[in-house]
């Protein structure tokens, strides 16, 4: 009996044992993760609940072996945890095993490290070491992590603004690497000056500007070849040419890299015209202009100057006359200008194998010289001139000035003298281009040596202002005087004075529509410094009506300014891509003193206008008209038109 009830109490416990045992199965089964992704939320303390950031902390996955652990975030200090109860090797964070069948994970777990078979890998991300401090402890969650209560954020005081100074002497310096080749250099009159921030305007608003890539982008992704005429000839590195450029030579120095260049550049021009000076005349007329540049390095070459279809102020021509033609053969086989250009602080920078220590540009031979835009000076003779640049003047007030010496010998055009070759006329001068007093100064002294008995010699002297007047005009005023001469014969040629303004009036299209006007007064005879015949008469920029062509022989008004004065009023007219030019001009010559102290017969007047138009990037037409009434003289006219060829 004993035994029976026995057994029956067995029956009867192990059967909710089995049940028990299904049941943790299936549900071990149905909900077990070993391979999931595991959560373990944050435990909370009363004290870490109002001293925890206001920031929401950031969940960051640790992985070892196939298994991905949530990592919580630290969240401060009184974050209070009990010790983590012993787990199974094989179960999971919730106290599951793993899928049947399933492998186990190798991975043994320690409080402070986790370690495999091969040995330890990294410390254990979910190993918790309890904080001593007691403190009640809050019920677990489930798998959603509630919400931080966030105590409310204290107010923040902003910071008290400090007042800018009005004017601020402090200079910010910086670090960088000095090299020897590239050290700084500092002027020894430059000071620092005092910041004023009214100098600042704000930023432009751009904000009414649509917005346009493909305009933006155009100068970098539509760039594209322009037609450029080409030089008759180019050798060695020529000018813009394809691909990289050839290295250059150290034959002259380091520094001054030798790299020769040949070019052969010029124009042709070809005109016909109809001249009244009182004689009818049709004229077909050549002119060939040829330049010879040998460029040894950036600042040292040879430069030479050939017309051969012209021979001083003449050309090549064809002339209409009464009917008849004839054929007039100008030809020269004589070069008009052959000289040397070059930098001495560059050739000696190179010979002692540093840097330029200076600049000082030099010219030497048959060479050409123009000064104030041709008027003071514009001929080629046998001469030498040395400038000294970029110089400044704080005593002065001269930002920025250039002194130029210049010596002439041979071959020195003047009305003034009864020759100009054989060396019968030296001078010697200087001239000096400076920017200050809100504009442009142009000033110039020559002494002029009459070699001969003739008793010429005399000096002259220039001096010019230009500058702009708010946004009305751009003038320039210029004098020049003739002094000193005492003439063998009692009759002076060079004892004048010159007055030259020029104005060009500033419109609503400053670049393409410009009214102008010049005026001009002289006295006695006023001459330049050396003119080539061809270059015409001084007054030659007063307008068009007192400019020659320097190829058919057009007609002007008198442009020697003695004992005259009058002037020019006009309009140049370019188109608005600047591909033509409309000019019409009125101009005038009165006369003063008696007949046999001027040039001029009499009163002058002229109406003029000319027309040009680039056809392409090398040929241009050209087209002259002009209608002039002398006094006690015939009136004269013109009319021309012609083709130019750049190459």
């Amino acid at each position: 009996m004993f035994a029976r009830n026995k057994l029956n109490l067995i029956r009867t416990g192990i059967h909710p044992l089995v049940m028990m045992l299904v049941w943790c199965c299936c549900a071990s089964a149905v909900w077990g993760q070993s391979t999931a992704i595991r959560y373990t939320p944050p435990v909370l303390s009363a004290a870490s609940i109002s001293t925890q950031s206001t920031e929401l902390p950031v969940a960051k996955p640790a992985q070892t072996n196939s298994v991905l652990h949530y990592t919580p975030p630290q969240l401060s200090a009184r974050v209070q945890t009990a010790a983590p109860a012993p787990l199974h090797p094989d179960a999971n964070p919730f106290g599951h095993s793993p899928f049947s069948g399933m492998q186990s994970n190798p991975t043994t777990r320690t409080s402070g490290q986790i370690q495999n078979q091969l040995g330890p890998v990294a410390p254990n991300p979910r190993a918790v070491q309890p904080v001593t401090e007691p403190a009640a402890e809050l019920p677990r969650y489930g798998l959603i992590e509630p919400v931080a209560v966030q105590a409310p954020p204290k107010p923040v005081q902003p910071a008290p603004k400090k007042e800018e100074p009005e004017y601020s002497t402090k200079l910010s310096e910086g670090s960088f690497t000095e090299y020897s080749s590239h050290l700084s250099l500092h002027d020894e009159q430059a000071r620092p000056t005092l910041y004023d921030s009214r100098a600042f305007i704000e930023d432009p608003d751009y904000s009414h500007v649509p917005f346009l890539p493909e305009v933006d982008r155009s100068p970098y992704a539509g760039k594209y070849l322009n037609p450029t005429q080409k030089p008759w000839l180019e050798f060695g590195r020529g000018l813009y040419r394809y691909g990289p450029i050839p290295e250059s030579s150290t034959l002259l120095g380091e520094t001054n890299l030798l790299s020769p260049s040949f070019l052969l550049y010029g124009d042709y021009r070809a005109g016909m015209g109809y001249i009244n000076n009182g004689t009818d005349k049709g004229v077909i007329a050549n002119r060939l202009n040829l330049d010879f540049d040998l460029k040894l390095t950036d600042t040292e070459r040879f430069h030479a100057f050939w017309g051969p279809l012209d021979k001083n102020v003449s050309f090549s021509r064809i002339e209409f006359v009464s009917g008849e033609f004839d054929y007039i053969d100008e030809l020269d086989d004589d070069f008009d200008t052959f000289y040397f250009e070059g930098d001495v602080g560059s050739i000696y920078g190179g010979m002692i194998g540093e840097d330029a220590p200076f600049d000082m540009p030099v010219a030497i031979g048959f060479l050409p010289l123009l000064y104030q835009n041709g008027i003071w000076m514009e001929d080629a003779f046998l001469g030498a001139a040395v400038t000294v640049p970029a110089k400044n003047s704080r005593v002065l007030d001269w930002v920025n000035f250039d002194v130029t010496f210049f010596a002439g010998f041979n071959d020195i055009s003047s009305p003034a003298f009864v020759g100009n070759g054989d060396g019968q006329t030296h001078l010697y001068g200087a001239t000096a281009m400076i920017d200050a007093y809100e504009g442009y100064i142009e000033t110039g002294y020559a002494y002029l040596d009459d070699r001969t008995t003739s008793g010429r010699s005399y000096h002259n002297i220039a001096l010019g202002y230009s500058r702009r007047i708010q946004d009305f005009v751009s003038t320039a005023v210029r004098v020049i005087v003739n002094t000193g001469q005492d003439s063998a014969n009692g009759i002076p040629t060079a004892d004048g004075q010159l007055l030259l303004w020029e104005n060009a009036f500033i419109t609503s299209q400053p670049l393409t529509f410009v009214p102008y006007a010049n005026f001009f007064l002289g006295f006695d005879r006023t001459q330049s410094v050396a003119r080539a015949a061809a270059a015409g008469g001084i007054l030659r920029n007063t307008g068009i009506n007192f400019e020659t062509d320097g190829l058919t022989g057009y007609p002007t008004l008198d442009a020697t300014g003695t004992n005259t004065y009058g002037g020019a009023v006009g309009i140049n007219w370019l188109g608005k891509d600047l591909d033509y030019q409309l000019v019409l001009e009125l101009a005038t010559v009165q006369v003063m003193k008696d007949r046999q102290d001027r040039n001029a017969p009499g009163d002058q007047y002229a109406l003029g206008v000319r027309y040009q138009v680039p056809l392409n990037h090398a040929w241009i037409f050209r087209a002259d008209a002009m209608h002039g009434v002398r006094d006690n003289a015939d009136d004269v006219s013109g009319v021309r038109a012609e083709l130019r060829w750049k190459f």
